[in-house]
């Protein structure tokens, strides 16, 4: 694909800053001159994002509650990171053993989405993880509010096309990670 040229920033105010979240809103130059003065960015941590497997080919999926939206949803073993922080391997085991109690050796990178570039340059970074069976207790922080569901392919692929499913970085990681589910071999 071909690139088109960036665009220039001329200035950032950052306007909210936490460890989780910062709000930056940026002055900058188009490529055809034209200056912009209130271009919004919001900034994540990046995130680690996995979809694993047990021996059984069982799915490990989360049925997670999320405030924002004041819905129990279904999720996959994720977390956030600080970008150049943790080695992702590493971060996607951590992840995998805090929120299931899982683990395994089998973990391949599958890809990397971007949930929302308009405004968001966080990076969802998606794992394969396959073999993973319980090692440990979950480590849940005070803020989870989540419960480990194994989920047979099919079902997983019917809970996708019924639209139950509903984060679309979690829709993306399982298509990305089980092309085989969905058509592509």
């Amino acid at each position: 694909m071909k690139q088109h040229q960036s665009w220039k920033q001329i200035s950032r105010k950052t306007v909210y800053n936490t460890p989780h979240l910062r709000v930056h809103e940026d002055t900058v130059q188009l490529p055809n001159g034209s200056v912009v003065d209130d271009y919004s960015i919001v900034e994540f941590n990046d995130v680690i994002m996995c979809v694993v497997t047990d021996p059984n080919d069982n799915v490990i999926m989360l049925q997670e509650y999320r405030y924002a939206v004041d819905e129990t949803m279904w999720n996959l073993p994720a977390g956030s990171m600080k970008r150049g922080t943790e080695e992702l391997v590493a971060a996607a085991r951590r992840e995998l053993r805090e929120e299931t109690g899982y683990d395994s050796a089998d973990v391949t990178m599958v890809g990397e989405l971007h949930d929302y570039p308009t405004k968001a340059p966080h990076i969802v970074h998606v794992f394969r993880i396959r073999n993973a069976v319980p090692t440990t207790q979950p480590d849940h922080e005070e803020t989870e509010h989540l419960r480990v569901v194994l989920v047979r392919p099919e079902e997983l692929k019917k809970l996708v096309f019924e639209n139950q499913i509903k984060t679309t970085s979690v829709v993306s990681a399982v298509v990305l990670a089980m092309p085989e589910l969905f058509g592509k071999s």
